[in-house]
């Protein structure tokens, strides 16, 4: 008897390997594959304006990346004892304007500069509805709790979301004209629109990708939303909030990414990577101890054979790690 659909993952045209640079855009659901590629030691640029849910403003803050446009206080909004930008997530607000500014700016250029290597882009979409300031019809990454009579509320047509997309592949080729592109649209709910519109929006979305997409060479699609709606369709894969993918969840998509999107080489490197992750978690109960210190010298040993194998890896700080808690004498 069988209590699952399992979904057809189709195969990525490409495959990912750990010399290429990887810029993660999008909804928190990129946080969880940046966050998991860097742990796997791929070099990443994870959501460089914050977490950004809907395609324009994805789209904007690829055209300031491109356009290293330089942020001033004139372009910031004062609220609840902060300054903070319509174009970025509340994690770049700050109490005093000019250090926002300064990390803004920061910021872009940056990711500006690690746009001119990029092999690899990967897009989360998160909603379809997007939020326009009332005085000037600029999309608005983020309220920022501002009073809502301030704001315009629609969802996006699936031409408008071809057409960011289109445009988000278009300028970044024009720097990168072999760069890849992985989009997918985020697992997590959005229950504040309610269920009906969650899913009207989330379908939009998904429609608009694959016509952005269709008939354009170094593309690919993965179905992020559709293992969790259909492959794990049970709320023991959710957060308490039942909105959220929990870890095991999230483990499970990363599994069908690496499968259909990572090199058989990488892939057998990250197992060789594992060991080392699992001993870094270690947490000794006396690290002075004669079987604590056993453990990091073999832990040491084992970098020695890692960094022969994989030298294109960095792995200076897992030597200081553990070379810190060896004793002197």
């Amino acid at each position: 008897m069988q209590f699952r659909t399992p979904i057809h993952v189709d195969s990525c045209p490409f495959r990912i390997n750990h010399r290429q640079p990887i810029l993660t855009i999008g909804s928190c659901f990129s946080e969880h594959i940046a966050h998991l590629l860097q742990t796997h030691r791929f070099r990443v640029r994870a959501n460089p304006f914050g977490v950004l849910y809907n395609p324009l403003s994805i789209h904007s803050a690829v055209d300031i990346m491109l356009q290293q446009k330089l942020f001033s206080e004139d372009d910031l909004v004062f609220n609840q004892d902060e300054w903070h930008s319509f174009y970025h997530h509340s994690s770049f607000s700050h109490h005093e304007p000019r250090q926002a500014v300064d990390t803004i700016n920061q910021n872009i250029a940056e990711s500006h500069a690690f746009l001119q290597s990029t092999d690899l882009v990967i897009c989360t979409l998160g909603t379809a509805f997007v939020y326009f300031l009332k005085t000037s019809g600029q999309t608005v990454a983020n309220c920022h709790k501002l009073p809502p009579d301030r704001f315009d509320r629609r969802m996006l047509s699936v031409e408008d979301i071809s057409q960011a997309l289109t445009n988000i592949i278009q300028n970044l080729r024009r720097i990168r004209p072999e760069l890849k592109f992985i989009f997918t649209v985020s697992p997590i709910r959005h229950l504040k629109d309610g269920l009906v519109h969650n899913q009207q929006s989330k379908a939009t979305l998904i429609l608009g990708v694959h016509e952005a997409i269709k008939n354009r060479n170094l593309c690919y699609y993965f179905p992020s939303y559709e293992i969790m709606m259909d492959d794990l369709r049970d709320y023991r894969f959710y957060e308490d909030n039942l909105t959220h993918p929990n870890n095991m969840a999230v483990e499970y998509i990363w599994k069908k990414f690496a499968q259909n999107s990572i090199d058989n080489e990488t892939q057998q490197t990250i197992k060789d990577l594992k060991r080392l992750h699992q001993a870094k978690l270690h947490r000794p109960r006396n690290i002075k101890s004669p079987a604590h210190q056993q453990f990091l010298k073999k832990q040491i040993h084992y970098l020695d054979y890692l960094r022969d194998k994989y030298r294109y890896l960095d792995f200076q700080n897992d030597y200081q790690y553990f070379k810190n808690q060896l004793n002197e004498d």
